[in-house]
């Protein structure tokens, strides 16, 4: 009822209002509730996995060194700075572009980007 309506006499009118009690009712569709979960349990089941894999793989659960330092020390390396070295000059830069780097464990132990041939087989 408007405001109006309140103070007004023309404007008000009698009604009847009928009151009913709803009950929730579900359509149950197993289909649907297979699905969801099917997806679900495969998206656990692939997750897991890769949990263990990190955990149990080849790198047997070590984490990466995220400092600055860490970041620097896998930057440098002796074999990329003999190669920059070694191309300075003229067209030294498609020299370097065409160079294969590679990251992970050089033959010293430590991570890094280096040349094929500076990591283990």
């Amino acid at each position: 009822m408007s405001l109006a309506a309140k103070f007004d006499p023309k404007l008000q009118a009698q009604s009847t209002c009928t009151l009913l009690n709803n009950t929730l009712v579900y359509d149950y569709k197993p289909f649907l509730l297979l699905v969801s979960y099917g997806a679900a349990i495969a998206i656990g089941v692939v997750s897991a996995a890769i949990g263990f894999q990190s955990i149990f793989g080849p790198n047997k659960g070590k984490v990466g060194d995220t400092s600055f330092s860490g970041i620097l020390a896998a930057t440098r390396n002796e074999g990329i700075d003999a190669a920059l070295m070694s191309k300075a000059g003229e067209n030294a830069e498609e020299s370097l572009m065409k160079t294969k780097l590679r990251y992970g464990r050089l033959k010293d132990g430590r991570d890094a980007f280096g040349s094929p041939e500076d990591f283990r087989n």
